[in-house]
Order: C-alpha cells, then structure tokens, then sequence
C-alpha cells in the first residue's frame, strides 16, 4: 500500500515533485468530440432523472443519495455533465469496458463519486467542480453502504489507474483519488477539506466522531505507485482561540 497525504499550510499552494509523467501523459486518451457524453445511466438506488439536451447531461437528483450505473461515462471537449444533487451525494459506477476519460466539464452542487475499474483520467482541459467531496476510483463499494452512509469502505484488484491532468476542485469538501496508481500533473484543489492521493487495494473512508477523515487499511500483497507533478491546493487553516484542543480535519492512516 502507497499513500499520500496533503494537507494545508496557512493555504498555500504545495507544488511536489516526483517522477516525470511524460510517459503518463503521452498515453492519455485523445480528447473526445464535444458529442461524447455518458451512456446508459440508470438509477439502481435512490431516485432521480437523466437528460441530455446538445452537448449537456443533467442528473436531477430526488433523494439524498443515489447511485447510477452507467454503461459509459466520459465527457468530451466541449461537452458538460451537471449534477443536481443539492448537498447530497451520487455514486456513478460505470459497467462497460472503458475507462472514464474527461475532456470537458463535470459540476455538481453535491458529492460525486466516479467508480469505473478500468480508470479514470481528467484530460488537460478537463475540470471537475463538486460542492460537495470529488471521489475518482478504480475500487468499487456496495450500493448499501453507500446508501446507508457513514464509513464507506472501496476496495478491489482492478489494474486501472486514475489520472489527473486538468483540474479538480471541491468548494466544500474533500478531493479523493484511489486506484491501483494515482497520478497528478493537473491542480487539485480542497479549499475546506483534506487532498488524498492513495494507490491500493482497500481505502476505508469515514466520517466517524465528529470531524472528518480519511481511513486507510493497508493490504501487505497490493502493489502501487503515487506520484505527483501538479498543484495542490487545500484551505487556509482556522486556527483554535488559545488554550482550545481542537482540529476541524483529522487524517489517519492504518497499517
């Protein structure tokens, strides 16, 4: 198990270096026709509607939380997905044999949760922008945890990787990247939440006692890589008044 964690420092951004990724990049999927969009989502849990009008795809949710299945779910230059899931949160699991290639636009006033075992990439002019939490991985969760909340446990062996070369933003949460390799060469941005990057076989989320956190159960046979070339940028700490023990983010990791 490989884990990074980035937190704030007085909100800074926090470049890193690694490894170059111009392999990596020289990989990455050409960008797709603005008329690419997701296909096939239907709501296995929860409720809600899916539309399409021109190059956008609008995901009105009813209920708190939901999950859709999708046969494909990728977003081509020029095109746009909107999530409607007030401050609720949407898993998209994605059934075919594609990875999630996105080249243009995905918003959400919520939690988005991407799940698609054979990878997930954000091209170089790719923007994700989540009210809520942004999650992108190759592990999968059963639709009752997900729908039940609270600890959320993705776990898997899938061989896909997640990339980021465009730009990640959550307003009001956290930005979670898991699979078996991680890369960033993009900007990651967490304005009031925690950064994680973690290549593995089972990361354990959890929002248990009160503040925030990110849990993660190390597998002694998983093999993975993280590494970072981008931008990260996270909140400017709010510091307790004098003589108070608190912090409003913990992060633990388990191994």
């Amino acid at each position: 198990m490989i884990f990074f964690l980035f937190t704030s420092h007085k909100g800074r951004t926090i470049p890193h270096a690694a490894l170059p990724l111009l392999a990596l990049l020289s990989a990455l999927p050409r960008p797709l026709c603005a008329q690419t969009l997701p296909t096939g989502g239907t709501y296995v849990a929860g409720s809600g509607t899916i539309s399409t009008a021109g190059a956008t795809t609008t995901i009105d949710q009813s209920s708190a939380r939901g999950v859709i299945n999708w046969q494909g779910f990728s977003v081509g230059a020029g095109g746009t997905v909107q999530f409607n899931n007030g401050t609720g949160a949407t898993l998209n699991r994605v059934t075919g044999a594609q990875l999630s290639s996105l080249q243009g636009h995905l918003n959400a006033t919520g939690t988005v949760f991407l799940i698609n075992p054979n990878g997930v990439v954000v091209g170089p002019g790719g923007t994700v922008v989540t009210g809520g939490s942004f999650v992108g991985a190759t592990r999968d969760t059963p639709n009752s945890a997900f729908m039940k909340g609270g600890k959320i446990t993705l776990s898997g062996t899938a061989p896909g990787a997640v990339t980021n070369a465009g730009r990640i933003t959550s307003t009001n949460g956290n930005v979670v990247l898991v699979g078996a390799s991680v890369n960033n060469s993009g900007t990651i941005s967490a304005a009031h939440g925690t950064a994680a990057l973690a290549a593995g076989n089972e990361v354990v989320l959890s929002e248990a006692g009160g503040p925030s956190g990110l849990y993660v159960s190390a597998d002694k046979k998983a093999q993975g890589s993280v590494t970072n070339t981008g931008r990260i940028k996270l909140r400017r700490p709010r510091w307790p008044r004098p003589g108070a023990m608190s912090m409003r983010w913990r992060v633990i990791a388990m191994g």
